[in-house]
């Protein structure tokens, strides 16, 4: 197994969607600390719990004689750990050519793309590269955003949605049958399109700042 700070250097760069940042930004101003020092701790009580924990369940099943070393059924998505999982990073045109989005791990001789590392939640997640500064300053050209293929979208979400032959990266409100894809960016396209022309779209829980 790698060790823990290469296992989880790139979760410590990850930025968080409102309001979740807002308020874990806001206890860290009330105790005076770093975002980052903060984070780090949480994730480190984090594994040290999970480990406790299948340290527990190992000793139940060595006390009721079960074999411990059986392998668990396969998964869609592939865990590198019990707490974390890989996903690979596509570009918005390769993703423009799938007919559904990449929600699960392809075979590992289909698509050589760059991979990051995301808390294993048992939901199913995606990631993909910024290609443009429209939905700057959050999301930036370089920048890895994270999708949750299993979370509902609201309005004011930011999203990943296939329409129309492309794939775009903007922020997502619906009002009856039409969808306005709003850029952050002034500069930046947005569009509005019928609920039809929709062909996939996923939820943006997250990112990666370009390293």
């Amino acid at each position: 197994m790698k060790p823990l700070e290469e296992r989880k250097s790139n979760v410590f760069n990850c930025r968080l969607e409102p309001p979740v940042a807002i308020k874990f930004r806001n206890h860290c101003v009330k105790q005076g600390k770093k975002m980052s020092e903060v984070f780090k701790g949480l994730v480190l009580a984090y594994n040290a719990m999970m480990d406790e924990a299948q340290g527990r369940i190992i000793h139940t099943l060595e006390f009721k004689g079960v074999d411990k070393t059986a392998s668990p059924p396969k998964s869609e998505v592939t865990p590198i750990s019990p707490k974390f999982q890989r996903v690979k990073i596509f570009g918005l045109a390769l993703a423009n050519t799938l007919a559904d989005p990449p929600c699960d791990l392809p075979p590992e001789n289909e698509y050589d793309l760059p991979e990051i590392l995301w808390p294993a939640n048992g939901h199913r997640i995606a990631a993909f590269r910024v290609e443009d500064n429209s939905m700057s300053p959050k999301y930036t050209h370089g920048n890895t955003v994270v999708c949750d293929c299993d979370a509902e979208v609201m309005n004011g979400n930011a999203v990943v949605i296939k329409f129309d032959d492309r794939v775009v990266i903007k922020r997502f409100k619906r009002t009856g049958d039409t969808i306005q894809l709003k850029s952050e960016n002034p500069k930046g396209r947005s569009y509005k399109i019928h609920i039809k022309e929709v062909k996939w779209m996923l939820k943006v829980i997250g990112y990666f700042a370009k390293d």
